[in-house]
């Protein structure tokens, strides 16, 4: 089995091809266009990442696993329905809460650094963030997307959990290209 034996390849294809039409498809929305600047170069960052999720995804899943029902962690149920619940919420609430803000911020750092053409110091990449998405939009999706997208996420077999993270986060980029062309 592929995603079993060789899960960071794996992982890396999944997330560099979807995230890569998700670019697209953000493009096409922006421009009309499907043509996107700098399309390899992103590939390969969405691809290191999908490697990364693949990772920290299993990092809190058995985190959270072998912490429930313990002093530490005590939400745990008699109700394999429900365990399952409190295991894909209680592992997507703090993967979210830990990893998600700090993965997008340097996700941005790479596109700015793409998109310029060399490598942005810290303070210059700061200043040119909007403090808006920042500081309201992006913790809000974190909260109202991507927490329950998660727990969906979670509920899943661990071979299908960073495919399923590629597609939510194809149509999260579907669902803000629709919603920046209404307004």
């Amino acid at each position: 089995h592929v995603v079993a034996n060789y899960p960071y390849v794996s992982g890396f294809i999944k997330v560099g091809i979807l995230a890569s039409f998700g670019e697209m498809i953000k493009t096409r929305g922006k421009t009309g266009s499907y043509r996107t600047p700098d399309l390899w170069a992103k590939f390969i960052v969405w691809g290191i990442y999908g490697m990364l999720f693949t990772l920290v995804f299993a990092i809190f899943a058995k985190g959270i696993g072998g912490l429930s029902g313990s002093p530490v962690w005590p939400f745990r149920s008699d109700s394999r329905f429900w365990n399952t619940l409190i295991f894909a919420f209680s592992t997507s609430l703090w993967l979210n809460l830990v990893f998600c803000y700090p993965m997008m911020m340097t996700h941005e750092w790479f596109n700015t650094c793409i998109a310029k053409r060399r490598i942005l110091g810290g303070a210059e990449f700061l200043k040119g963030l909007d403090p808006h998405i920042w500081g309201s939009y992006l913790p809000k999706s974190i909260v109202v997307f991507w927490i329950p997208a998660h727990t969906i996420t979670f509920c899943l077999p661990p071979d299908f959990r960073i495919l399923m993270s590629a597609f939510l986060s194809l149509a999260l980029g579907f669902i803000l290209t629709i919603s920046a062309k209404k307004q």
